[in-house]
């Protein structure tokens, strides 16, 4: 299963960037989120560009209540992130997020590959995985309208 959403925010892609990648503060601006923890935070012996967190997230919405974990992957110098984490049926899901830059501001790239196992409900998950997905990145267009100044 794969969803691939594409928005044009009207603010530099570094501004946006820095926002996306404030992960504490998304219980802020996210209901469905309780609470984001970050575990433990390394620079990448590979690449030193890179930072891995190892994150925890309690998701709250409708009759759904989980602890999420995942390892987030963030390059500030390529305005890249990978999100990587397992999820109740998802054997495995891999996020990716770019930032590039566009004559109207910032280009932002979501990309969502999960692997599910067979099961009754997979059609749902796919579904809801794709609805949040799109869900998701128009918050953070909303965020982005209240706290970036417009892109000159």
């Amino acid at each position: 299963m794969e969803v691939l959403v594409e928005k044009i925010l009207p603010h530099s892609p570094a501004d946006v960037y820095a926002l996306f990648t404030d992960l504490k503060n998304y219980p802020t601006f996210i209901p469905e989120l309780a609470a984001v923890h970050i575990l433990s935070s390394v620079k990448d012996e590979t690449n030193p560009d890179i930072e891995r967190l190892k994150t925890e997230a309690w998701v709250e919405a409708k009759s759904l209540s989980l602890k999420l974990k995942s390892i987030v992957e963030k390059n500030p110098k390529t305005r890249h992130v990978d999100v990587f984490y397992n999820l109740g049926p998802l054997k495995i899901a891999k996020g990716d997020i770019d930032f590039f830059e566009d004559e109207k501001g910032t280009r932002v790239r979501v990309h969502v590959v999960a692997k599910m196992v067979p099961s009754m409900i997979k059609k749902k998950i796919e579904d809801r995985i794709d609805e949040m997905t799109d869900r998701y990145t128009t918050v953070f267009a909303e965020r982005c309208a209240q706290k970036l100044t417009p892109y000159a």
